[in-house]
């Protein structure tokens, strides 16, 4: 919730820090801004955008280790520059808290995670919080490379699902309101679609006691939003990529016996979740598919993915001895070809499957509307065919050759 920079200002007129509350990552575009000055060493405001997130509200404090000169802020609030009266080389420090419910609530996590300016003291803290969660998972190797390799790797799966809520447990829902401590921590980032094949698992492996507040996080979402996230960003659905990839960690959680997460109420955000007809999973429901012409981009990935999460509500509600739920993986998937066993989009506008043969055709899915995201359909091809691009193949290595000479 806090961070602390360091600044070291070689040129003594140009000690400046710019805040910029105009510039988000992807698409994000500030919809709302204010900042104000509120003593000689600290700035407060906040931050309202709508992009990947379509109602962001970030408040924040920030606080100096010595005096500005002054504030100037743009008349549009967007920006503010902070100027110093500094010796060459000296060094200002600056603590920026973050909070998602309001600038009370900033000062209140600064106050409680960064209380000094001991920025030394800071890093080793940090190391040493990183170098506890890492440790969790040890490897035996001669080869350093290999080992830096993995615990980088092992990093990265511990970067998200982040926390979503102040230091009191406060925290901003789903449904835009400011919701009192719920007695666990709130989380958001939840990449589901990236992570529930591997990354989750290995959450309940690694950090147990984490994945009790991740899945109670997700059973509050269900309740706020009315269905569990697919991929939840600063209390924001994005709906990003395809399926119900939030009931599989929750299920996960239910066959686990992870604890302190309540089964019954698990599994009800389970098949409210699977029942919910928006996304194509009406047009499944109805025609035992999703037809590409009346869902258009994406419907087989779609598809596929739903019948995933279903086997994974079947064997939650087999675990808790709930037999006729267990019948909710009974709808078949996309039309398959059982002559190569392969999936394809049905029907096309012209009454033919959708077999794209370009792989831009589906990598490139927001183009033009076909079956698949980040891939394609593999599909055999005749000998003649295949001789063609073993030719093809050869004439454009020899050409390469020929340049590289």
């Amino acid at each position: 919730r806090v961070g602390f920079h360091k600044y070291t200002f070689n040129n003594p007129a140009e000690a400046a820090v710019v805040f910029d509350l105009q510039n988000g990552g992807c698409w994000d575009k500030t919809t709302e801004a204010y900042m104000k000055q509120v003593s000689e060493t600290c700035v407060e405001g906040y931050r309202y955008s709508r992009g990947w997130a379509n109602d962001q509200k970030v408040f924040f404090v920030a606080e100096f280790s010595k005096p500005m000169q002054e504030l100037a802020i743009t008349e549009n609030g967007l920006y503010g520059r902070a100027k110093f009266a500094t010796k060459a080389n000296e060094q200002v420090y600056v603590k920026v808290a973050i909070s998602p419910v309001s600038i009370e609530g900033a000062k209140a996590n600064m106050a409680a995670e960064l209380p000094d300016w001991n920025f030394e003291r800071t890093i080793k803290a940090a190391d040493a919080a990183w170098n506890t969660e890492l440790a969790k998972m040890r490897i035996t190797t001669a080869d350093e490379s290999a080992k830096r390799v993995f615990y980088t790797g092992l990093y990265h799966t511990m970067v998200a699902p982040s926390e979503f809520c102040d230091v009191n447990g406060d925290y901003r829902g789903a449904d835009g309101q400011m919701h009192k401590n719920p007695g666990y921590t709130t989380y958001t980032t939840y990449s589901l679609w990236d992570t529930y094949r591997a990354s989750m698992p290995l959450m309940t492996i690694m950090h147990p006691e984490r994945m009790t507040d991740m899945v109670n996080t997700m059973l509050a979402i269900n309740d706020e939003q009315g269905r569990l996230p697919v991929w939840h960003l600063w209390g924001c659905e994005t709906d990003c990529m395809v399926g119900n990839p939030g009931i599989i960690p929750v299920a996960d959680a239910i066959i686990k016996d992870i604890a302190g997460v309540d089964q019954e109420r698990a599994f009800a955000a389970i098949k409210n979740t699977a029942m919910n007809e928006g996304r194509g999973n009406g047009l499944r429901m109805k025609y035992g598919y999703i037809p590409f012409d009346e869902f258009g981009k994406e419907n087989v990935a779609f598809d596929m993915e739903y019948a995933l999460a279903d086997g994974a509500a079947a064997l939650a509600a087999e675990k808790l001895g709930k037999t006729e739920d267990a019948k909710l993986d009974n709808v078949e998937s996309e039309t398959e070809d059982p002559r190569i066993m392969l999936m394809y989009g049905v029907p096309f506008p012209d009454g033919q499957v959708a077999r794209p043969v370009e792989d831009a055709e589906s990598v490139e899915a927001n183009k033009d509307g076909v079956p698949f995201p980040d891939g394609r359909v593999a599909h055999p091809i005749s000998e003649e065919e295949a001789a063609k691009v073993i030719e093809q193949l050869k004439a454009e290595e020899a050409a390469k050759t020929e340049e590289q000479k």
